[in-house]
């Protein structure tokens, strides 16, 4: 079984000739539309994204509280984005810890330091000589260093390390 369609050259030229112009608008007009659909869904996808690459910038340059202002989604790049803000709180949390650390230990350890430094100035320019005097020293910076233990300990804790994210979802 063969179709086929009889008509005069001139009718089918003729039909084409007028149907082209609006079909070349129509597909000039959903390129457009296309274009602009995918610019608008490439840039929903991209905003979060360097939003993420810059405050891991700031946080490599040692600002490791960065501000994000992220749109809640439940896509994929949503849950990216709430797991870097978690990330990077707990980075910063991590790291006030690390310091409050040093700051302490580096506290404690310049007042043995002080004293072993005035105690060895002591023996080089001759006020401290003979065993007498190194066992006095030593004894008098053993009960400086409890004193200063027993008063630490009964002085009320210091609350200033625990104070709460500003950011973080109140409970």
């Amino acid at each position: 079984l063969r179709v086929g369609i009889v008509a005069p050259a001139q009718t089918l030229t003729s039909a084409w000739r007028e149907v082209l112009p609006r079909l070349y608008l129509a597909a000039l007009s959903a390129l457009l539309v296309s274009i602009a659909i995918a610019w608008w869904l490439a840039s929903t996808i991209t905003r979060p994204i360097a939003e993420i690459t810059r405050a891991s910038e700031e946080i490599a340059g040692g600002n490791y509280d960065p501000v994000l202002s992220l749109p809640e989604t439940t896509d994929e790049v949503g849950r990216l984005s709430k797991a870097f803000t978690t990330m990077a709180r707990e980075v910063a949390r991590s790291h006030r810890t690390m310091r409050d650390l040093l700051a302490n230990v580096s506290h404690d350890l310049r007042t043995p330091l002080t004293s072993i430094g005035g105690f060895a100035g002591a023996l080089v320019d001759g006020t401290a000589s003979g065993p007498d005097a190194a066992r006095e020293a030593g004894e008098g910076h053993r009960g400086r260093g409890a004193a200063a233990d027993r008063q630490r300990l009964a002085a009320p804790p210091d609350r200033r390390h625990l104070r709460p994210d500003p950011r973080a979802p109140v409970r």
